[in-house]
Parts: C-alpha cells; structure tokens; sequence
C-alpha cells in the first residue's frame, strides 16, 4: 500500500494488487455502512470488467448506483458531464456518499471532477483500468474537461480518498491502449532512472514493480506540491507542453501517452539544440527516448507531421508569461526547466521535424 498526505485532513490511499483480496483487508476503511457508493463506469471497459468491479463492490456496499461516461476524450466533455451530474443529484446524493470511478484516464479525470463540484466535493474511489491511468491521471487530484479541441481548459484539485490497481484489468487492454501508457511510463523512467534501468525496461517491459515505481514518484511529489504552486510539480509536465499541443492538433484522435511520448522527444531535443548553440553542456538523451520510442513502436506516430502553432498558445505557461516553459533533462534524472519565445521554440521545433 502506498499513501500520501496533502493537507492534515486529506489522505490518499493507493492499492495494488487483486481488488476482491484489498477490500477484504481495507474495505471497512472507505466502504462504511450508509455510504451510498455512485459508480461511474467507462463505456469502453469490457463488460466482464465491468461485472467484476460491480460484483466486488456490492459485497461491500449496502445502496450501489451505476452511471456511464463516453470513452476517452469524450467524457471530458462539458454537456456530458453536466447531465451525468443532473442525473446523480436526482439521486439524492448526499455530502457522506462516494463517486466511485472505473476506466481510462480521461474519465477519471471526469469522473473525479463531478466529484470535486458536487455538493461543494464529495470523496472519490477511483479504479484505474489502463496502464495510462494507473501510472499517471489517477494520481495527484488534477482534474478538467476540454473546451472544444484544447485540452483542460476547466478543472479543479481533488484528492481521492482511494486508489485501487488491480493488474489484471491490464490484460484487457487493446494494444493501441497499453502503448499509450507507456508515455508516462518512459517519462518516469527518464526522471528516475538510469541507462542501465532504461535498458531493462526496453528488455523486459512492464510489470508490478514498474507500475509501484511509478505510482510513489508520482505520489512523492504531489505530497511535496498538491495545488501547483511550489514549482515541484512542475517536473511531471515533462513531454506535455507539445503532448498536449499535439493531441490538441489531431483533435484528441492520437493518445494521450503517445502524444506525451513524442513530446518527450522533442522537448528534449530542442533543449539540447538551444544550449549547445549557447555553448552549454547537456547530456544527449534525446536519443535514448528516440531509441525507446521505436522500441514501443511508435515510429510511424512519431514520424507524422503536426501543426502545433495555434494550441501552444493555449498552455497556461504561454498565456501566462508570453514564453514556452517546459521541462528537459541537463542529464537523465535531473530535470531542469527552460523557457523560451514562443517563435523561437516554433523555430527549433520545425527545424528538428525537418530533419527526419
């Protein structure tokens, strides 16, 4: 079990391992009696999936009351998340219930923001069912639906009470999907690890230990910086200042982990091209994530040309300051920030797309 504090009054609990054996042993501590438990599931999980949670649950929970979100993108959005909460307040959802939320990360993201604005916030379970999710959108409270095609324009912190991963819901997964967790995967693996421990993974992929790994990086810095203010948090946006740009510019149809993947590269090399033209010396790592990327296979993604210009403006680090500010590594495992004019990044990025 991993647990992390963000305030003297809100604690996080993560699981891992079989939820029928993890409620057994931690059930009573989220599942009280007359807590009603409102079930968000993810459209696209398949149904013996969705059996399984429900049935596990139900042994635990006296008044249980499932609801549905779109798959992906589509949950994040603002008409469809209005109507779902429509629907649990004619339920009579009460202050002491629990959103209970089953799927991607995208619909985690909705789900737990309906739990953040209902009643002025309600506790949230959430059960993560991608690699994606599990490693990366069901930690840390960040929460947002999209506004038309730009990404996260309106959301709010909310901390879950729990987080239970089971592994074999990764079994079902479309590969499409697997891979696209392997985004935040890498980017982990980047900001901790060594060559040596990068190799291992490309040899021997993903496992328990791996998706542990992750969950306390990410656990350990949403303890040090829950709301975004100390500049700590900042690390994990490595990859999404042109992830998000380029998902935003395939209008949500390339995944998010492999948007983050290729952003990962990119960021990474304009760094490098930037300060060794100012005459500083910065370890080549864009080429280890290149290395990577076309072991997960995403070369042909990674290869395709995307117009990032209109939907650079519209991170919040651009908006605010008038600069590109995203994360690169001086060396791997040490990650440092950089800022730049937006034309100047645009620059650098065409000149490294013209490369290929």
């Amino acid at each position: 079990m991993i647990s992390y504090r963000t305030s003297q009054t809100t604690k996080t609990y993560i699981y891992i391992g079989n939820i029928e054996k993890l409620f057994d042993k931690y059930g009573k501590r989220h599942f009280r009696k007359g807590r009603k438990v409102h079930l968000l599931f993810d459209e696209g999980i398949p149904e013996e999936l969705k059996a399984y949670i429900y049935s596990n649950l139900e042994k635990h929970v006296s008044d249980l009351e499932t609801y549905f979100l779109p798959q992906g993108e589509n949950s994040k959005n603002a008409e469809t998340v209005i109507k779902l909460i429509r629907n649990i307040i004619q339920s009579q959802i009460k202050r002491s219930d629990i959103i209970a939320v089953a799927g991607g990360g995208a619909v985690l993201d909705a789900g737990n923001f309906i739990a953040s604005v209902l009643l002025r916030g309600v506790s949230s379970i959430l059960f993560p069912t991608t690699l994606l999710a599990m490693v990366d959108a069901s930690i840390g409270g960040k929460n947002a639906l999209n506004v038309d095609a730009i990404k996260n324009q309106v959301g709010t912190f909310h901390q879950p009470e729990a987080i239970f991963m089971d592994l074999q819901f990764l079994s079902t997964l479309p590969e499409e999907e697997f891979k696209s967790g392997l985004g935040e995967v890498i980017k982990t693996l980047l900001l901790t690890s060594n060559r040596n421990e990068i190799k291992k993974f490309i040899q021997n992929g993903v496992d328990v230990n791996l998706i542990e790994k992750c969950a306390r990086f990410k656990a350990k810095i949403v303890k040090q910086d829950p709301f975004e203010k100390k500049g700590k948090r900042e690390i994990l946006n490595f990859g999404h200042t042109v992830g998000h740009a380029i998902e935003s510019a395939t209008a949500g149809m390339l995944k998010h982990g492999i948007a983050v993947a290729i952003g990962l590269y990119y960021e990474q090399k304009i760094a490098e091209e930037y300060l060794k033209e100012k005459g500083e010396r910065i370890e080549n790592v864009s080429s280890l994530i290149y290395e990577l990327l076309k072991s997960f296979d995403v070369e042909e993604e990674f290869h395709k040309r995307y117009n990032i210009s209109p939907f650079l403006r519209y991170d919040k680090k651009v908006k605010e300051l008038g600069l590109v500010r995203f994360i690169y590594l001086e060396k791997l495992g040490k990650p440092r920030i950089l800022s730049m004019k937006e034309s100047e990044f645009l620059d650098y990025f065409e000149r490294i797309v013209n490369e290929f």
